[in-house]
């Protein structure tokens, strides 16, 4: 059973709490979105691992939310893009990512990400459903863990909890 909110000021952007890769791909199959920004970190790549490893993990999610488009949208700095994966956006600066940056959006985006008040808030900017994709906690370096503890506790000023599905 899924978590799902909405914004106290926003009816048109869902979120969805998601806790793991295969949740975020049957939640886009049963949305459709024509286009998936994700998150790189801790979404495709653990925040410890090498930054060879999310080639592989792009081009696997790739395949499997295939037709949907895919760009990944990174605040780091040190990831690169390589041939044949999706489209990558480091240094994005999300939430304030310049929508010229993504390109001509279609109309129906899902945004995963892991922070509420950077990728949810990229997500309100876009008008889009938001899979917020909730890690364990400890496994992430301070500044995310310390977002994450702001996230907790804005959650409720923030948000309105709908009925789960």
């Amino acid at each position: 059973m899924q978590e799902l909110y909405r914004w106290r000021w926003s009816r048109e952007c869902r979120i969805v709490v998601v806790k793991s890769r295969d949740e975020v791909i049957d939640a886009c199959q049963l949305s459709t979105p024509d286009l998936v920004i994700c998150d790189v970190e801790p979404f495709l790549v653990d925040w410890t691992a090498p930054a060879t490893e999310l080639e592989t993990n792009a081009v696997t999610l790739e395949r499997e939310l295939h037709p949907i488009q895919v760009v990944l949208c990174t605040n780091s700095d040190r990831f690169t893009g390589a041939r044949g994966m999706p489209r990558l956006i480091s240094r994005a600066r999300k939430p304030f990512t310049a929508t010229k940056r993504l390109h001509g959006l279609p109309s129906r985006v899902t945004v995963t990400g892991d922070i509420l008040i950077i990728d949810g808030l990229l997500a309100l900017r876009l008008r889009s459903e938001f899979l917020w994709f909730r890690q364990p906690k400890g496994e992430a370096p301070p500044w995310p863990r310390c977002l994450a503890f702001v996230d907790r506790f804005l959650r409720p000023l923030l948000l309105k909890r709908l009925e789960s599905r």
